[in-house]
């Protein structure tokens, strides 16, 4: 949005603007965005809330690159993790960082750096559950235990990434898993070079893969994921045949399925909007997702009309609670800007991540 942007001082004031100058993400802007940035906030009142952020931010990034221990261990452990074999010393290492990643949030890049260091000790069993718990996560509870994060450690690992997941690729048999964790990559994340890179590394094409998650083994290791595969890749008449049986279960165990794109069929659709009484008691933000698809929207209202009454206001309260119980609920946010619910209650949270 900012890439090329010189910013308008005058324009500071609105809520809006307020809230994509904080989530904006420093590393995606050319220069001219960052002067004009600084320029106009050093210009504003002292207590204007975008000048306290920016001060705020510098200070924390500054603190953060100096004392974060994850930082500091990652930048001991990257030429270890990247030996071709390692030494009784280097695994005392890696023991020592793998003390501080077992209790971060799933992050992406902590995720492979988690992978890889018990790979490299030995412990292959441990590498292939962090890759199927992480695959198996439901990816707006994903979006909720991993709020935005700045500092040292965050582009450390970051740029370490591309490194580790080629390491992964040579030193993990597991293709399936190893593979499907790449898919995912692809699919949930938005970062062009670790897109690319996953893409280069996969093993599998995308329909063999499907293929192979619907074998009984591996569809058994991962059912979330495999379904997600199923449901978005596989061909048409298969893919329509997986989805109605999803859906005449008792019960949708993998709901987040359908966050992705949906069959075509009128049967299917209509068939799913008789579950969004259940989606909307036990999976809510599943619920609400859908029934803002115009899609969705007029298939629900012909099948179960009294589930849109006040939605507007019932998904507003809803969005609300779960901000006010989680302030750093980047889903809960991201929704509550979409209906336009940019207030000084929520640019003060933002600025505080």
């Amino acid at each position: 949005m900012f890439k090329k942007t010189r910013l308008n001082c005058q324009n500071f004031d609105d809520p809006y603007l307020q809230a994509a100058l904080i989530l904006h993400n420093p590393q995606a802007v050319n220069e001219v965005f960052l002067l004009s940035l600084r320029d106009c906030v050093l210009a504003l009142k002292d207590d204007h809330l975008l000048k306290k952020w920016f001060l705020a931010s510098a200070n924390k990034k500054a603190l953060k690159e100096i004392k974060d221990p994850i930082l500091l261990k990652i930048e001991q452990a990257t030429p270890i993790l990247l030996k071709e074999s390692i030494t009784k010393s280097d695994r005392a290492v890696i023991s020592q960082i793998l003390s501080h990643l077992d209790e971060q949030p799933p992050y992406l890049d902590y995720v492979l750096l988690r992978i890889l260091c018990y790979a490299k000790i030995g412990n292959w069993s441990r590498s292939e559950k962090i890759i199927i718990d992480f695959i198996e996560l439901d990816p707006i509870e994903r979006i909720k235990q991993t709020p935005w994060r700045g500092g040292g450690a965050l582009l450390a690992t970051k740029n370490l990434s591309l490194q580790v997941m080629e390491e992964l690729a040579n030193y993990l048999d597991q293709k399936v898993i190893l593979d499907s964790l790449f898919q995912l990559i692809q699919d949930f994340y938005s970062d062009p070079q670790l897109v690319e890179k996953a893409n280069s590394l996969q093993e599998y094409s995308r329909g063999d893969l499907v293929e192979k998650l619907q074998l009984r083994y591996n569809f058994h290791q991962s059912p979330g994921f495999a379904s997600w595969m199923s449901a978005q890749y596989l061909g048409k008449e298969k893919r329509e045949a997986f989805v109605t049986q999803l859906l005449n279960a008792p019960e949708l165990k993998v709901p987040w399925v359908f966050l992705g794109d949906l069959p075509d069929s009128p049967a299917i659709r209509e068939q799913l909007a008789k579950k969004m009484a259940l989606l909307k008691e036990n999976h809510t933000h599943v619920f609400y997702h859908l029934v803002s698809s115009q899609e969705m929207l007029g298939v629900v209202s012909r099948v179960n009309g009294s589930l849109l009454k006040n939605i507007k206001n019932t998904k507003r309260q809803f969005y609300l609670s779960q901000w006010q119980i989680q302030p750093q609920d980047y889903w809960a946010i991201a929704n509550l800007m979409d209906m336009g619910l940019v207030d000084d209650a929520l640019l003060q949270t933002l600025s505080e991540l």
